[in-house]
């Protein structure tokens, strides 16, 4: 399974803000920001606006880039307002007192990944949700696949 490696460098900071998400939650956590008002704008790519038409989908606009290569970045109004979504998609979830199941079973390198197994099996958690949208509340984003 791939991971979803965020990354920023905080101002005055040498150490990155990274945040791994799971492939198969980086989308559920895309289609509920979505369903929750979240209008995805497209990511920057050198400089450029990687923008997408409804058809195509938002996947094709905020897929990962690969170590080496051009990596696509996630604005920060565009990160701040996905984050926002989540959190009312996150208040609904807590009224319900449900998480959003996973639809089946993901193995990783356990040796490797073992946190990231058991996050990704458990679906799109409360916690994951709550934790991704912190992070996605502190601005723009780099993004690249890690395996």
């Amino acid at each position: 399974m791939f991971i979803v490696e965020m990354f920023r460098t905080p101002p005055g900071a040498g150490k990155p803000d990274v945040f791994d998400c799971p492939g198969a939650l980086w989308q559920k956590a895309g289609e509920v920001g979505m369903a929750f008002g979240w209008i995805p704008h497209g990511v920057e790519v050198q400089s450029q606006v990687r923008s997408f038409t409804r058809e195509e989908g938002w996947r094709k606009a905020y897929w990962p880039g690969t170590w080496g290569g051009s990596l696509p970045r996630v604005t920060d109004l565009d990160a701040r307002n996905w984050s926002q979504a989540l959190g009312a998609a996150l208040q609904s979830l807590c009224e319900l007192e449900v998480d959003l199941p996973h639809e089946g079973p993901l193995i990783l390198n356990l040796a490797l990944h073992q946190e990231l197994n058991g996050i990704a099996n458990a679906g799109l958690t409360r916690e994951f949700i709550a934790a991704f949208a912190g992070y996605l509340g502190r601005g723009g984003f780099t993004m690249a696949w890690d395996d």
